[in-house]
């Protein structure tokens, strides 16, 4: 496995995330389904708090949700090659988008925007779990 390989993969990218924080504010009311129970002594625990306050590098990703494993070696290709890029031209799509005034750029950020639109769907764990079933049932 190498160690420059990413295992952090958020299906919200983090600068989309942040265009919803307001100015100042970079943390988020997190409401976190399923809270940790925590034993502390024999017989006794507590639950975790449901309502966090995190900011975008702790909210919407998963570990490993776009490693590609064969027995003991990994790769993240998916994230550096595909999303990756994806992302970076659909940030620049996104924020063109998000001042939007009719210019010669229109075409190349809508041009960009679409595909950043189209992964959106797929690059969650339960879009992820959609292409794996119809995947298999081809």
């Amino acid at each position: 496995m190498a160690s420059n390989q990413t295992h952090r993969n958020h299906y919200v990218p983090q600068w989309y995330q942040r265009r919803f924080l307001p100015a100042g504010v970079n943390r988020f009311f997190y409401l976190d389904l399923n809270p940790e129970v925590v034993k502390t002594a024999p017989g006794r625990s507590f639950i975790r708090s449901a309502l966090l306050h995190w900011g975008p590098n702790r909210c919407f990703f998963q570990e490993d949700l776009y490693t590609m494993k064969l027995g003991a070696w990994t790769t993240d290709t998916i994230e550096r090659r595909f999303f990756g890029p994806i992302d970076d031209r659909g940030k620049s799509a996104v924020h063109f988008f998000a001042d939007y005034t009719v210019s010669d750029e229109s075409h190349d950020a809508l041009k960009h925007m679409m595909p950043y639109m189209d992964a959106q769907r797929l690059r969650t764990p339960r879009g992820l779990d959609w292409l794996k079933l119809v995947a298999r049932n081809l």
